[in-house]
């Protein structure tokens, strides 16, 4: 993998955990977060070794179809989606519900949202935190197992729910702008953690930029050739 390709799926994975912690999932979307992953990477595989033609998730909406138009614009798009599930498991408000305190009367959206809300204002020292640490140099994870890897990454930081629900339950204007530090050191271990196995499971598809590099090259011959026909109109 190239040292540019590295340092773009850097800023990919980054902008995938930021843009997962910063939405909430829609109801009965955590609990199959493995199987999504699972079905991801077979259907990026599957654009892979078909970069002749344009593959699209079968739910994909019509408004996807008519923008992603290209096979590249395909696979990078999927890229997303699966870099968005797997920093998903990487939150713990997203490993666990409201169910863990059954004799606790409480809505956990308020405090799943709060905490995100925090998060994304926070996010310069998070990235840079990532871009300045170790974690970076770290050699990417081998995944045998795409199912159990991201339950693993679940049952990992789900250790880490008591803690945020701790500090944001019950909601408060009197902790509000302190609270984030309270729990900014576990962010930076779940931020940096989320990006390290999203690039982890970028490299279960070999070298990307190899393989979509002649697709590429086929979109900007098509598109020139467009261009010179549209001229001539």
């Amino acid at each position: 993998m190239s040292w540019e390709l590295s340092r773009r799926i850097d800023c990919s994975a980054i902008f995938q955990t930021t843009t997962a912690i910063s939405h909430l999932p829609k109801a009965g979307d955590t609990g199959k977060i493995h199987e999504k992953v699972e079905k991801e990477t077979k259907l990026i595989r599957e654009m892979l070794g078909n970069t002749d033609e344009v593959i699209l998730h079968p739910k994909a909406s019509s408004f996807f179809r008519g923008i992603i138009d290209t096979p590249v614009k395909a696979v990078v798009f999927e890229l997303g989606v699966i870099s968005h599930y797997v920093a998903d498991a990487h939150q713990p408000f997203h490993t666990d519900g409201q169910l863990r305190y059954p004799n606790i009367k409480y809505d956990e959206i308020p405090i799943h949202r709060a905490y995100e809300t925090d998060v994304r204002k926070n996010l310069d020292t998070l990235s840079s935190f990532y871009l300045s640490s170790n974690m970076r140099e770290r050699k990417s994870r081998k995944i045998t197992d795409v199912e159990k890897f991201i339950l693993g990454i679940v049952k990992k930081h789900n250790k880490y729910y008591d803690k945020l629900f701790d500090v944001y339950y019950p909601l408060s204007k009197h902790n509000e702008k302190t609270r984030f530090k309270d729990v900014l050191s576990l962010t930076k271990v779940c931020f940096n953690h989320a990006v390290h196995d999203i690039r982890s499971v970028w490299n279960l598809f070999g070298d990307i930029e190899e393989k979509l590099s002649e697709g590429a090259r086929l979109e900007k011959t098509i598109n020139g050739i467009k261009s010179k026909l549209d001229k001539k109109k």
